[in-house]
């Protein structure tokens, strides 16, 4: 039996893979191309998994540390792995070092988000973590809360374990005003330094760092969420540093972690709020929780991140791509264009604009191009190329984007 009538026989609707209108399975992916069942030409990605896969599909580097890491060590249960050592020490250098962060590992964003929110309750004593309006931090029960309505059906599966409390992404003012008067009960504020499903939005000029100030006047804990915008997508390692943030309470990483091989993601805390939970119990607590399979592509991603020209790769290749969309600025339906290293995006203005988004990500299918319509209003498209894009492929990436764009207009 095809595998697409397969899929539809034997596979749920709810993972995306019919995102596009139809099954979209994938059989081979390298670099920038995906190669999908039922056709031989492959396509461009300018999604990359969310980000997951920022140094580009199978980067052969991380697929020859994933096959010697097979045969040296699996799960071992209630121990750590020598490659989670050596990854917590990389990761805590990220940030101040190990004398103030320490690392706890688990599996996806949705739980690196969960444990941040049961390390800021039990810490603080506090129950509330506030959010941003636009924000995204995942589907799992204790992240849903902190997540804009605009992208789940919250209601369909509450009671959602706390209400949510909503702040103006960079109104420092609005979020002095609704913190103060809540202070005795948010635990912690969680914010990612660029908006992912809002479509990259970027904060004003000194935001992060006046969030960090005002936190710490509050006596708030603040967590960033890197978990989309980290390693790289920015052209730089931590978002949070570029844009002035410099040491949060918590910095979450995840996604591209393991070079999108492997589902990794890691808590990095201060120290002293790991020293305040209990050894054991159920605070925190994971299966996979140091995996050496998972650590040790980390650390062959860490290595090629610091290791290589890749992050300046990514600033050039995106400067270039930034430069074409922002050529579309006034040319309907294009109404504004922004970016920081490879996050990019545009807004969309027509009488319906999620409509249109949605025409021109079907468009740049027919041009062997993905793309991904985004934001609380479905009217803005992201494009996130690998930050290993050559010239030539950014080139290619920008003719057939401007065919999706032509091809879409009435």
């Amino acid at each position: 039996m095809d595998l697409r009538d397969l899929y539809l026989r034997c596979c749920c609707r709810q993972d995306q893979t019919l995102l596009y209108g139809r099954p979209m399975i994938s059989r081979r992916a390298s670099g920038c191309w995906v190669w999908f069942e039922g056709d031989d030409e492959p396509y461009l990605d300018l999604v990359c998994g969310y980000s997951a896969t920022n140094l580009g599909h199978c980067p052969p580097r991380v697929a020859a540390r994933l096959a010697e890491l097979g045969g040296l060590c699996d799960q071992v249960h209630s121990v750590t792995s020598a490659p989670a050592v050596r990854l917590a020490e990389r990761l805590c250098r990220l940030l101040a070092g190990p004398e103030r962060y320490r690392v706890y590992y688990t599996v996806g964003g949705s739980g690196a988000v969960d444990a941040a929110v049961r390390v800021a309750r039990a810490y603080t004593g506090r129950p509330i973590v506030a959010s941003f309006a636009g924000s995204f931090h995942g589907f799992g029960l204790a992240s849903l809360p902190l997540t804009d309505e605009s992208y789940v059906a919250g209601q369909r599966v509450a009671p959602l374990p706390g209400a949510r409390l909503a702040l103006p992404f960079g109104d420092i003012d609005g979020c002095g005003r609704i913190l103060r008067r809540r202070r005795r009960r948010v635990a912690a504020v969680i914010v990612e330094p660029v908006q992912g499903a809002a479509g990259f939005v970027l904060p004003p000029d000194r935001f992060l760092p006046a969030l960090g100030e005002l936190c710490r006047r509050l006596g708030v804990l603040l967590i960033a969420d890197e978990i989309q915008c980290g390693l790289g997508r920015t052209g730089d390692m931590l978002a949070c540093r570029q844009l002035g943030l410099d040491d949060p309470d918590v910095l979450l990483l995840g996604k591209s972690l393991a070079g999108g091989c492997w589902p990794l993601s890691a808590m990095v805390a201060r120290r002293e709020l790991f020293e305040s939970l209990p050894t054991s119990g159920s605070t925190l607590g994971d299966t996979f929780s140091h995996n050496a399979i998972g650590c040790g592509l980390a650390l062959e991603v860490l290595d090629i991140l610091e290791g290589t020209d890749v992050l300046a790769n990514a600033r050039r290749r995106g400067a270039e791509m930034l430069d074409f969309l922002r050529g579309l600025v006034g040319r309907p339906p294009v109404a504004a264009a922004w970016g920081l290293g490879a996050a990019l995006a545009v807004r969309i203005a027509a009488p319906d604009p999620a409509a249109t988004a949605a025409r021109i990500v079907q468009a740049g299918l027919h041009h062997h191009v993905l793309l991904y319509a985004t934001g609380p209003a479905r009217d803005r498209l992201k494009f996130a190329p690998p930050l290993t894009i050559s010239a030539d492929e950014t080139r290619q990436a920008c003719r057939r984007v401007a065919r999706a764009f032509d091809d879409a207009l009435p």
